[in-house]
């Protein structure tokens, strides 16, 4: 009994011995893994937002003057279907006043507001219930309006105001994609073999078709001087693509191409892209220097459909979302699936510095869409209940 003790006593020294060395000697060796964060990106912290990740040459800016949240201002509380700005000959036609125009969605009505007195007016009474989109023109007397009827067909009615109502002419009905650009109308047509896309007057006239593409279903995302740009329907789980077309010669350009879930806006000059992919259920935002070819990551996510150009061609003001729920992007949003609370940014691409204009801490919460920007100041549409807002900056 004795040796066996000695035995067993032997063997568990001989184990607390061999943990020992391996302590001191080989585990000392080993050196501990440090795991750092990409070289490509850093963390901005800031008390009261979340974290921001950002490429490693951009400069975030998170400080917010008081006065945005003073300049920010409601112009109606009823649903709008689209606003925009205008220039208008005051009454003594000696200085210009700077106004809105809009479209209630629940009649049609037309109303206008100052943007300097507050004032706001109702300056049509013609009753079209339902509109889902406006587009305007630089007439400011002449909108097109969409609404379904009760055939749940698309109409498109280009409209003048005349003696305090709207009259007008009708389109062909089931428009799939129209924009507007000075004083044109720009309409998309499909069929079973592809698309049409048709240019014409503010008054319906002089209609010409000037592309011709093979993509069932497209939007158009920006007319400009020199260039109609189309986009495939954005959709999460296929490639998309941008093309651009010449307004003189219509040569084709294939400006992004591949990407998943592909949403884009072109500036007014064609030479920077904001798009954004969602390839796995991820959201991410670049800008494209059409010139270089160069696609820069930006330091905020979001969707083309939810900023503008600013002042500059390289200046660009988005409705930023807080957090992003995990679902498929585009889609998911445009179907009202998922609704954003967005602050408002400021980027410039060419300082690589994005700022902060407004958390909307006394406000909201928005999920900005339909954003305009004139004269250092912003127009957009709260997507959550319709309601139109104007921030000065």
């Amino acid at each position: 009994m004795k040796k066996i003790l000695i035995t067993i006593s032997i063997v568990l020294l001989f184990f607390l011995l061999l943990g020992l060395v391996y302590f001191l000697f080989i585990q000392k060796k080993t050196p501990s893994q440090t795991i750092n964060p990409p070289q490509d990106v850093f963390r901005i912290e800031s008390s009261a937002r979340n974290t921001t990740t950002s490429p490693k040459d951009f400069v975030m800016n998170d400080t917010v003057q008081q006065q945005a949240q003073r300049d920010l201002v409601q112009i109606d509380d009823t649903p709008v279907a689209g606003a925009a700005f205008f220039s208008l000959a005051s009454s003594t036609a000696t200085s210009t006043q700077q106004v809105i125009r809009f479209i209630r969605k629940e009649n049609g009505n037309l109303y206008q507001y100052n943007r300097d007195s507050g004032e706001k007016t109702r300056l049509s009474n013609t009753t079209f219930p339902g509109i889902i989109k406006t587009l305007w023109f630089d007439a400011p007397d002449k909108v097109a309006l969409q609404y379904i009827n009760k055939d749940n067909e698309l109409e498109t009615y280009l409209a003048t105001l005349v003696d305090g109502g709207l009259s007008g002419t009708f389109l062909e009905k089931n428009i799939s994609a129209s924009t507007s650009y000075k004083n044109t109308l720009v309409t998309a047509v499909s069929d079973t073999q592809g698309t049409t896309v048709t240019t014409r007057g503010s008054d319906g006239n002089s209609a010409q078709d000037i592309i011709r593409t093979p993509l069932g279903q497209i939007l158009i995302p920006k007319v400009t001087k020199k260039a109609v740009y189309i986009l495939s329907k954005p959709v999460s789980a296929f490639p998309g693509v941008l093309y651009s077309y010449s307004r003189t010669s219509s040569k084709e350009e294939r400006v992004v191409g591949d990407v998943l879930g592909l949403t884009a806006l072109p500036n007014n000059d064609g030479s920077w892209i904001l798009y954004s992919s969602s390839a796995n259920r991820k959201l991410q935002t670049f800008a494209l220097n059409t010139k270089t070819r160069e696609s820069i990551p930006l330091p905020i996510t979001t969707l083309p459909e939810k900023c503008v150009w600013g002042e500059e061609p390289f200046v660009i003001y988005c409705g930023v979302p807080n957090n992003l729920p995990d679902v498929t992007y585009p889609e998911s949003w445009y179907q009202g699936k998922v609704s954003f609370t967005d602050s408002l940014w400021r980027t410039n691409l060419e300082t690589r510095v994005t700022t902060a204009v407004s958390f909307f801490d006394n406000d909201g919460p928005f999920d900005i869409t339909n954003m305009k920007f004139t004269d250092n100041t912003l127009l957009f549409i709260n997507k959550r209940d319709g309601t139109l807002w104007m921030q000065r900056l």
